[in-house]
C-alpha cells in the first residue's frame, strides 16, 4: 500500500487528504496509461503537478521510493499532455513514411503548450528512443516521419509536450507510446485502378511488390488467390527482416490460411527456385502453397543460400523437384510444413535438403519424394522433431558427415531404408517409430549413433544394420526391435 499526502507533494489548495493506492508501482510507471482515467476522479485542481513542478523542492523520486521517476512521469500520470490517436503508414515508391496524429482535447493545460518533440524507438520501452523532429506550432496535431532507417518493420512513437506556464517555468510530459508497423498489402484479384500497397489499393503483382516496393523489414500481407510467378524467382535478396504472410481475406484483411489459400505457382519457369532467400537474415514466409517448380532439374520450392535465421512456417510445397534447400552456411526454422514430392513422375530430389547449413525441422510432413524425405549432409547440423517422413523413394532420412537429432518422429513405408546414417555422421534417434520400410529400419555405415526409447518394427529386412564408426560409442537403449526379418 502506497500512501501519498497530496498537500505535501503538490500544494493543493483544498486541504490535506491521503489516498491509499494498492498497486505495483514499478508496473504502474512502466505502463501507466490505464491509470490516467482513474486519476481524473482524484483531481481537485486543474493541474496538481504544475503547482510544484519543476520546483526544485519537489522530489519526483519520493525520497528514493521510485528512483527512476522524473517530473514528466508524474505529469503523464496525472493526465497532462495529449495522447497519440492514430498512426498511419504510407508508401511513396519503396520509401515508407509514418504519420503520427495526437489528440490534445483532454489536456487541461493545452493553452500552455509551447512545442512538441517526436521520438522514435525500436522497442516498446523506448530505451533507444530519439527525437526525429520538432513541431513548433502548439496548435498542431500531426507529424510525418520521413526519416525511417533502411531496416526494421516495427517502430514505436511518443509525443513529448513542452509547456511554458507563467510564473512556473517550463514543464514536460509525454504520450503513451504507439506502434507503427510497415505493411504492404497484395491482392491478385484487386479491381482498384490505383496500386499503392494500402488495404484499399493493394498491389496486384506479388513479385513487383517485393522487388520494387518492399524495403527491408516490411510486413507483406497477401490475399487469397493464385499468383503466377513464372518469370523469375520470388527473391528476398538483401531484404533482411521481410515477412511474407498469406491467407488473408481481401475484404476484411483478416487471416485464415485454411479458408484463404494463397498459391504461388511457378508453372513454366526455367529459373533456379520458386522463392529464394539470399544474403539476408530474419525473413519469414508463412501460409502459402508453393507449387510447380520443376522446369530446372533441381528446382526447389524454397531455396535458402547464405542466409540466416529464415523461418518457413505453415507452407505446403507440391510438385517441385525439391521442397526446401538450406545451403551454404544458412540457418532455418521449418515448421508446420508439408512437402509432397514428384516420385510418382520419376522426377525430383529430396523433400528437405540441408547442405553446409543448420535447420530445425518441426511438425513437418515429407512424403513421396524421389530420393529422401529429409537429407542432412556435408557438415550440417539438423534437428528433426515431431515429423512424419513417409513413402519416399530412396529412404526416409539421410545423414552424411553431419550431426542430427531425430526425435518423436514417424519414419515409415519408405523404399529402401527408413534412416540411413553414413560416413562420419553422429545421430541421436529418440522416441521414434521406424516401421514398414522396404529394407532396413536403420542402416549405419561408418557412423556413430544413439537409439533411445524408439520402436523399430515390421521393416522388410533388418531392424538395425550397423557398421559402427571405429572408436565411436554407440548405444541402443530402452527400444523395441521387433517383427523385422532380423533384429540387429
Amino acid at each position: 500500500v502506497f500512501t501519498v499526502n497530496f498537500l505535501e507533494l503538490f500544494g493543493t489548495e483544498e486541504g490535506p487528504f491521503a489516498i491509499n493506492l494498492d498497486m505495483n508501482l514499478d508496473a504502474l510507471f512502466s505502463n501507466p496509461k490505464s491509470m490516467r482515467s482513474f486519476i481524473d476522479m482524484l483531481r481537485t485542481s486543474s493541474n496538481l503537478v504544475f503547482d510544484h513542478a519543476p520546483d526544485p523542492s519537489f522530489d519526483p523520486t519520493l525520497g528514493g521510493i521510485l528512483p527512476n521517476t522524473k517530473n514528466e512521469d508524474w505529469n503523464y500520470f496525472f493526465g497532462n499532455g495529449p495522447e497519440i490517436s492514430n498512426v498511419m503508414v504510407a508508401w511513396t515508391g519503396n520509401t515508407p513514411s509514418v504519420s503520427i496524429e495526437w489528440d490534445k482535447s483532454k489536456d487541461p493545460n493545452a493553452a500552455n503548450i509551447d512545442h512538441y518533440e517526436i521520438y522514435r524507438g525500436t522497442n516498446a520501452s523506448m530505451t533507444d528512443g530519439a527525437s526525429v523532429g520538432t513541431v513548433s506550432d502548439p496548435n498542431a496535431t500531426l507529424f510525418t516521419d520521413t526519416t525511417l532507417p533502411s531496416s526494421g518493420n516495427v517502430f514505436y512513437y511518443r509525443v513529448y509536450t513542452y509547456y511554458n506556464v507563467t510564473g512556473k517555468g517550463t514543464a514536460l510530459t509525454y504520450s503513451y507510446f504507439e506502434e507503427a508497423v510497415l505493411r504492404l498489402y497484395v491482392d491478385i484479384n484487386s479491381v482498384s485502378s490505383t496500386e499503392n500497397g494500402s488495404k484499399a489499393n493493394p498491389y496486384k503483382d506479388l513479385s513487383d511488390a517485393i522487388r520494387n516496393e518492399a524495403m527491408a523489414g516490411t510486413w507483406v500481407h497477401v490475399a487469397k488467390g493464385t499468383y503466377n510467378e513464372a518469370a523469375a524467382s520470388l527473391s528476398m535478396w538483401n531484404k533482411p527482416g521481410l515477412i511474407l504472410e498469406g491467407g488473408y481475406d481481401p475484404l476484411t484483411w483478416t487471416r485464415n490460411i485454411e479458408l484463404n489459400e494463397t498459391i504461388i505457382d511457378a508453372t513454366g519457369r526455367g529459373d533456379w527456385a520458386v522463392i529464394s532467400f539470399d544474403n539476408t537474415t530474419g525473413n519469414v514466409i508463412d501460409g502459402f502453397t508453393i507449387t510447380n517448380g520443376f522446369t530446372n532439374d533441381q528446382c526447389p520450392g524454397v531455396n535458402i543460400w547464405q542466409a540466416a535465421s529464415i523461418t518457413i512456417r505453415n507452407c505446403k510445397i507440391t510438385n517441385c523437384n525439391s521442397g526446401i534447400n538450406v545451403g551454404e552456411n544458412s540457418s532455418a526454422l521449418i515448421e508446420n510444413c508439408k512437402i509432397y514430392g514428384r516420385k510418382a513422375l520419376g522426377a525430383g530430389w529430396s523433400g528437405i535438403n540441408v547442405w553446409h547449413g543448420q535447420a530445425e525441422i518441426i511438425n513437418c510432413l515429407a512424403r513421396d519424394n524421389k530420393i529422401a524425405g529429409i537429407s542432412v549432409s556435408d557438415g550440417s547440423n539438423a534437428s528433426i522433431r515431431n515429423c512424419d517422413i513417409l513413402l519416399n523413394g530412396q529412404g526416409g532420412v539421410h545423414v552424411y558427415k553431419s550431426t542430427s537429432l531425430i526425435e518423436n518422429s514417424r519414419v515409415s513405408q519408405n523404399a529402401m531404408q527408413g534412416i540411413i546414417l553414413m560416413t562420419d555422421s553422429v545421430t541421436t534417434i529418440r522416441g521414434c517409430d521406424i516401421t514398414q520400410n522396404i529394407q532396413d529400419g536403420i542402416t549405419a555405415s561408418d557412423a556413430a549413433f544413439n537409439i533411445e526409447h524408439s520402436r523399430v518394427f515390421l521393416n522388410g529386412v533388418n531392424g538395425i544394420a550397423a557398421v559402427a564408426k571405429a572408436g565411436s560409442s554407440n548405444r541402443i537403449f530402452n527400444s523395441l526391435i521387433d517383427g523385422n526379418q532380423t533384429a540387429i
